[in-house]
């Protein structure tokens, strides 16, 4: 009888894709720039406005926060200016434009030169920070820092929107976990809310019902996943997280469509580095990952995704993103310096009803 010994065996799991092949438009945002876009329209549907990190490598000392905008759906968009630029390596935006179209913005500063020596990451203060424009981004007010209230914060995250009681709510998260924070004007912030522990960059969304839903990343290095939590009192209590991806797909943003879907994309971490999205026709109590969209699979590192998606007035979808290189459509593949770009992606809603 033979013998399996002479053998050899090597086993996985690996996911395989069955679906039709979309066309959908692509257009530069912003090229050797754009880390960690978001992306908001302002209240007449007429323009999108990104705000993103230039200036330097994913940590950097001379990085800085600009704003680009767009007034023909994304497909074109202006040079914009600068949101942030009086300190060293500002980044991590946190971005939203309020009810009377005010543009507010909050930012992490690394502290990493101290007593005349240059602090490893592990020993950098991050001072957090909030400014607003009302002309578009044309001026902005001076930064305010934002008071931790004995709180120990690394950075905001994502987009900027309302709770149920139409307070501005943004996350923020540190070494102990991610939270809700509030403000009644954009700028001071406070009436922190844990949202749970272990976790970090948080993507929050208030349903038209009230109810509030949370993507998590894990702190795990060896996970670096998304887990949902859900709230019914205006994000003062969280349901326990449960895990909702795998490995390194992460991290999340959260829009309801106008159908009342709840749609999720989130970077995709691990080859074939990329977007994805998936859809919730019940308020995020399930996603459909067996038709789960590749928006992009073609970043040439993990140092890609951040997506930020909006719905436009035609109904259609709008998703900007980065790559730091790309063997894609927008080809940055630098040997010396970093080519980096941010991109939108600009694709139907039928994509996910068919």
């Amino acid at each position: 009888m033979e013998t399996s010994k002479g053998f050899f065996k090597t086993e996985i799991e690996a996911p395989i894709f069955i679906g039709k092949e979309k066309a959908v438009k692509r257009y530069l945002i912003a090229s050797n720039s754009g880390y960690f876009p978001v992306l908001n329209k302002t209240r007449d549907g007429k323009s999108l406005i990104a705000v993103y990190r230039d200036g330097d490598i994913h940590v950097g000392q001379r990085g800085y926060l600009r704003w680009s905008r767009s007034i023909d759906g994304g497909k074109s968009w202006n040079r914009g200016g600068v949101v942030a630029d009086e300190g060293m390596d500002i980044r991590n935006p946190a971005f939203g434009i309020t009810r009377d179209n005010t543009l507010v913005v909050t930012y992490a500063e690394l502290d990493s030169y101290q007593n005349g020596e240059w602090l490893p990451l592990s020993k950098t203060r991050y001072n957090l920070f909030s400014r607003k424009s009302t002309d578009l981004g044309k001026t902005w007010s001076e930064p305010q820092k934002i008071d931790s209230q004995g709180n120990f914060f690394s950075s905001p995250y994502g987009r900027i929107s309302y709770d149920p009681q139409g307070k501005l709510i943004m996350n923020i998260y540190g070494k102990d976990g991610t939270y809700l924070a509030r403000s009644e004007d954009g700028i001071n912030w406070g009436d922190y809310t844990c949202i749970s522990e272990g976790f970090n960059e948080t993507a929050i969304l208030t349903l038209k019902s009230g109810k509030m839903i949370s993507l998590l990343r894990h702190n795990d290095r060896d996970l670096l996943n998304l887990w949902l939590s859900s709230s019914t009192d205006d994000g003062y209590t969280w349901s326990e997280p449960k895990q909702l991806t795998g490995k390194f797909q992460h991290p999340a943003d959260l829009i309801e469509l106008a159908s009342g879907g709840v749609l999720l994309t989130f970077g995709y971490r691990m080859s074939p580095f990329g977007i994805r999205a998936v859809l919730s026709r019940d308020q995020g109590e399930s996603w459909d990952f067996e038709r789960m969209v590749v928006l992009t699979a073609d970043a040439n590192s993990s140092d890609c995704g951040y997506p930020s998606s909006v719905q436009l007035e035609d109904g259609s979808i709008y998703t900007a993103y980065y790559a730091d290189s790309s063997s894609g459509r927008f080809k940055y593949t630098p040997k010396y310096e970093v080519g980096l770009h941010a991109a939108g992606i600009n694709y139907s809603p039928g994509i996910f009803l068919e």
